[in-house]
């Protein structure tokens, strides 16, 4: 599975048929919570439907947060 990197796993995704799945993310937000639950597939998969638009905004933020959380050495 594709993943990105920086001072630690950043984030892994997938391509299906009928949707992108982001895992490994959703767990370090707390503020985003409401949106986040939005398209929470289990306890740190994202879900999001081919067709649909992507939220390009919650991507970025919560991959944010997850590079200021591997910078500072906490998993």
């Amino acid at each position: 599975m594709p993943s990105y990197e920086h001072h630690g796993r950043l984030a892994d995704f997938a391509g299906y048929e009928g949707h992108v799945g982001l895992y490994g993310v959703a767990h370090v937000s707390s503020e985003q919570d409401a949106e986040v639950n939005k398209y929470l597939e289990n306890q740190s998969t994202l879900r999001f439907s081919v067709g649909q638009k992507l939220a390009v905004s919650l991507v970025r933020k919560l991959i944010t947060d997850r590079v200021k959380q591997n910078e500072a050495g906490r998993d």
